[in-house]
């Protein structure tokens, strides 16, 4: 899939976690295409999927476009959990103001998981924060009780997803994903090397995460428009609110 590049002055990553913001957000809209691409390719539909979302650097949008699409997921009357595995940052905690708040690292040393939990302002999506600081992340990552906190989660979500960090920084992603049904890796367009996808993929590959797909994020429609606005734009209007013949669309 693709998410077009969003106005820096008009858009703040939180309101994708206020209904009434996303409900008149065009860059909702690729969102939601996510989430018809997903949904349609989703093969165990009698077991709830857990999706390691990553990138390979920091800064390629992975947590901005995790929360989307889990938000456009609980929008249509899902019950979504995020899980913010980026413990060294806790981008995703951060995001909803839940950075501290007992999560991840406590629910894997001992802690109640009901009482880690934490739901966000949409109905339907909750949050297990990063949790306590630890000083050795892919340790407490690589726990055995990872597997056993994921399949108590299955039964109370349709779907799951994990924050987790960029693949070519450390090794918490590839961790991760030994509990994940699909990986999903986000490139920044216009910013990722090549090289650096084809890494991230081989890395992915070496401990035999199971790769879904790729999510191209910060599409600039205006620059690489013949490149992508046919494609994504659907039949009259693009992410941009103009028709294909160039003249602005008619207001609902």
């Amino acid at each position: 899939g693709m998410v077009p590049l969003a106005p820096q002055a008009a858009f703040d990553p939180a309101d994708l976690f206020s209904p009434e913001q996303v409900s008149s957000s065009p860059l909702f809209e690729a969102y939601r295409v996510l989430r018809t691409n997903l949904s349609l390719a989703d093969r165990s539909p009698t077991r709830t999927p857990l999706i390691v979302v990553t990138s390979s650097r920091e800064a390629e949008g992975k947590t901005t476009t995790t929360s989307g699409l889990a938000a456009s997921l609980a929008l249509n009357e899902q019950r979504v959990l995020l899980i913010d595995c980026a413990l060294r940052r806790g981008s995703l905690s951060r995001l909803l103001k839940a950075k501290g708040r007992p999560g991840l690292t406590d629910a894997l040393s001992g802690r109640a998981l009901a009482r880690c939990i934490v739901p966000t302002p949409v109905k339907g999506l909750d949050l297990l924060p990063s949790g306590s600081s630890h000083p050795n992340p892919a340790e407490i990552l690589g726990r055995v009780g990872l597997v056993d906190i994921v399949e108590s989660l299955r039964a109370d979500y349709d779907w799951i997803f994990c924050d987790a960090p960029p693949a070519l920084a450390v090794a918490d992603a590839a961790i991760v994903c030994r509990v994940a049904d699909s990986a999903i890796v986000v490139v920044g367009a216009n910013l990722t090397p090549a090289g650096a996808i084809r890494a991230t993929l081989k890395q992915l590959a070496a401990v035999h995460a199971p790769v879904r797909g790729l999510i191209l994020n910060r599409v600039d429609l205006e620059r690489d428009a013949h490149h992508f606005r046919y494609y994504y734009a659907g039949h009259y209007t693009d992410y941009s609110g103009r028709r294909k013949d160039g003249r602005a669309r008619a207001p609902r």
